[in-house]
């Protein structure tokens, strides 16, 4: 009985939406031909159409491969480098983490309509400050071979700090015997962060990694305020491919097949993130 409030909105906020975006993927639903009052089943159609149409894998797939592997490269490295650094007893360090920390407090839509003017090839400033110092211009989200680093650019702007704090948590609770044992034996700086602090931090750092997996996969915002995909379809993810599905050509039956294939393709690369890294790690 004490858990039942609980129980109850688990249902209806998360398995009964589940189970109707399962129900809508098996129709022809579109909102502006009657929405669900016209919609007629058609069984599996929508998933076979999905899976054999070469756009769901180049560019979808592709783009958001690259999107996530390159944001996640970027935001684990620089924030387990922020983390260390700021782990160390420098003058203002406290001040600094707070400052490092500002950009997760805007909302995504907002970061994305800010780094479009700040990247704006014709009036932005980040052009402007490259010309003035001597330094070769770009055409950032507007060009193709740009595109893709300028949403990584922007993500990992808003990003690692998230990364950067709950690694400087894991640092500070580590236990300081092991590295007081390391000193004694004549242990280097590599040799420790590589046999002590990396495996103490390991766990922690595959949660951060599943949680900026599962947002980077579902990302919309900063693609919607910037490149909407483009140019092209160069920069048209997994989550901007199912919203301009549903929101855009209101083909809510296929969007739904496409979110229920998403939903797998998380669960199957969270399980064997969890599996085969988080638990090694752990133990």
């Amino acid at each position: 009985m004490l858990v039942l409030p609980a129980t109850s909105l688990i249902l209806f906020f998360i398995l009964y939406p589940t189970a109707f975006l399962i129900y809508a993927s098996t129709l022809r639903y579109l909102l502006n031909v009657g929405g669900l009052d016209k919609a007629v089943f058609i069984g599996g159609d929508n998933f076979i159409n999905l899976l054999t149409n070469p756009v769901f894998y180049n560019p979808v797939l592709l783009a958001t491969i690259e999107y996530v592997v390159g944001s996640l490269t970027v935001e684990i490295l620089a924030g387990l480098s922020l983390a260390l650094l700021f782990t160390t007893r420098l003058p203002g360090v406290r001040v600094m983490r707070n400052a490092i920390v500002l950009p997760i407090f805007f909302a995504p839509i907002t970061v994305g309509y800010l780094f479009y003017y700040i990247l704006d090839p014709n009036i932005g400033i980040a052009n402007y400050l490259l010309s003035g110092l001597g330094l070769p211009t770009s055409c950032w989200y507007a060009c193709n071979s740009s595109a893709m680093f300028s949403l990584i650019l922007i993500d990992s702007w808003q990003w690692t700090p998230f990364i950067f704090i709950i690694l400087v948590a894991a640092l500070e609770g580590l236990p300081q015997e092991p590295y007081e044992a390391a000193n004694l034996d004549g242990a280097g700086r590599w040799k420790i962060f590589k046999d002590l602090t990396l495996p103490m931090i390991f766990p922690i750092l595959m949660i951060g990694l599943i949680l900026r997996l599962l947002d980077l996969m579902r990302n919309v915002d900063i693609i919607f305020a910037t490149t909407k995909g483009g140019p092209g379809q160069l920069t048209e993810v997994f989550g901007y491919f199912i919203y301009y599905t549903g929101f855009q050509s209101f083909n809510i039956g296929v969007a739904a097949a496409e979110s229920v294939v998403f939903l797998i393709i998380v669960n199957v690369i969270a399980t064997i993130i969890v599996r085969r890294f988080w638990l090694a790690g752990a133990t």
